[in-house]
């Protein structure tokens, strides 16, 4: 099978290696978060792919609670031991934990940030070069999933699990016949991971992995068919990604009873361009997304339900041509992600159905009072669940740093 670095990264919410926004044609603008160089090099860019709000275990309420008020705040989560830079992927359910990536002179290395401890630096596989990155949590901080390396070739990768029990990175088993693996999210108890292996039936395979029944495949729609595993529910009752199908690529989300449901992609895509589920709610109901469409040639931001079928968010400005999902709220409510053009022009934006998408750099400062003096601002990367805390990478002082910030309800 191909590694994993190789996926088609229309289909991909966080390949190995992460494009710039420039290129975003090249990723489901997720694996994550992007735009910069790779993920294995936090020390420059930004980044614009997907993150899934599942990545942080969340509790499956959503929405908002009052019982403790939040207080409007903006910080760096460091720039790592050798100062080198960082990047936010994702966050807990109620934001007391960050995941992410931070560089030294020895390479990359995955960590678990809070406000009370710090940065902690979670290892990685032996052997080979050294790199690992963190894309989710659960809702403890307990279990932290993503990715780490076993050789010295960028394709040496595979899928890894952290808990206090294993005392660093766990590596999860490849599917048939594959040999470089990615893991995605994280349940909100953090007992079931999801993600995407090679395999040799399918290319690549979405999987779900349990400390019980290990890792399994989560099939396709069609004969050979790839799948892509890029979000859980809170409960684990659903997964979030992109299968093949007859018609081309298409977002759908996988249950136990119903295996993989297509649904669809936006009017106007193009098949096999960007389509794809990156965000799925806390119970299950709300899919959030990119695809191609009339408006946008590579990507535009989409939220589906049932009910409501896939809707277009459409873009943050005028002359906005791509637009994506990075991360949505447990309630379906409020999604994050980056609008802009193929040159460079890029914004994080936060959305809701009563003030559509707005600028969030201007949210932050303009509604919420907060002071970014010093920070280039960069791309966001994932939600809280109870969509208080906001997670991304941005420079501050020419170094690229991952950041937090705390928002109340308006």
């Amino acid at each position: 099978m191909n590694a994993l670095h190789t996926f088609p990264q229309s289909h991909m919410t966080r390949p190995i290696s992460v494009p710039s926004f420039a290129t975003l044609s090249l990723l489901l603008l997720g694996f994550t978060g992007c735009s910069g160089t790779s993920t294995d090099d936090t020390s420059g860019g930004d980044d614009t792919s997907g993150g899934d709000d599942t990545s942080g275990g969340d509790d499956t309420s959503g929405g908002d609670d009052t019982s403790t008020p939040v207080v409007a705040s903006f910080q760096g989560v460091g720039a790592g031991p050798a100062g080198s830079g960082s990047t936010a992927w994702a966050v807990s359910a109620d934001g007391s934990f960050v995941v992410g990536s931070s560089s030294g002179d020895d390479g990359t290395e995955g960590f678990l940030w809070s406000e009370a401890e710090g940065m902690s630096l979670l290892g990685d596989l032996a052997g080979g070069t050294h790199r690992s990155i963190a894309f989710g949590v659960s809702a403890d901080g307990s279990v932290v999933i993503g990715q780490g390396q076993f050789g010295d070739d960028s394709t040496d990768s595979q899928a890894v699990r952290w808990t206090p029990e294993t005392g660093g990175p766990q590596a999860i088993d490849f599917l048939p016949g594959g040999d470089s693996s990615v893991a995605q999210a994280v349940s909100g108890d953090g007992s079931i991971v999801i993600g995407t292996s090679g395999s040799a039936d399918r290319g690549y395979q979405g999987f779900r992995w349990t400390e019980a029944g290990g890792v399994q495949g989560l099939g396709g729609l069609i004969e050979g068919g790839s799948s892509f595993a890029s979000a859980i529910s809170s409960d684990g009752s659903t997964i979030a990604g992109t299968v093949t199908t007859a018609a081309g690529g298409e977002a759908a989300y996988w249950t136990e009873g119903a295996g993989w449901v297509a649904i669809g992609a936006l009017e106007g895509a193009s098949p096999h361009v960007n389509p794809g589920a990156t965000n799925v709610s806390s119970d299950g109901t709300t899919i959030a997304g990119n695809s191609s469409s009339t408006e946008a040639t590579l990507a535009e931001a989409f939220v589906w339900t049932a009910e409501t079928g896939m809707q277009a968010l459409g873009f943050l400005m005028d002359g906005h041509v791509v637009s994506t999902v990075t991360g949505i709220s447990g309630d379906g409510q409020t999604i994050t992600g980056v609008s802009g053009t193929l040159t460079g022009s890029q914004h994080s934006y936060i959305w809701d159905a009563t003030h559509g998408m707005r600028d969030l750099e201007e949210v932050l400062v303009e509604v919420h009072g907060l002071d970014l003096s010093g920070w280039t601002m960069g791309n966001v990367l994932d939600i809280s669940t109870d969509g208080h805390t906001i997670v991304g990478s941005g420079v501050r002082n020419g170094v690229l740093e991952g950041w937090v910030a705390r928002i109340p309800a308006e």
